[in-house]
């Protein structure tokens, strides 16, 4: 869960990333990112067994990991802050 700020002539760029367990078997999660115009770096066997056997890191925009999370991972928060506080409880 990393973010990353550049500036360049007085935009602000962001770009966030969110890790998530699944099981890349059952789960087509690079094809959902590619709706949702994340990245997606998948990593079979790296999962943490409770979640699921293989992890993915998405990458991307704030407001599409939240939108992410919102259609495929079960999130009913709005914010990247809520998904951040989520994540951290074990929740998604």
């Amino acid at each position: 869960m990393d973010f990353f700020k550049v500036r360049e002539n007085n935009l602000t760029l962001s770009e966030a990333s969110l890790e998530i367990m699944t099981d890349l078997e059952d789960y087509p999660v690079e094809r959902q990112a590619k709706k949702l115009r994340l990245k997606a770096k998948l990593m079979r066997g790296k999962g943490d067994g409770r979640a699921g056997p293989d992890a993915a890191i998405l990458t991307g925009r704030e407001q599409d990991i939240v939108k992410y999370a919102q259609l495929y991972l079960g999130f009913e928060g709005k914010t990247w802050k809520e998904l951040l506080k989520a994540k951290k409880a074990g929740d998604i």
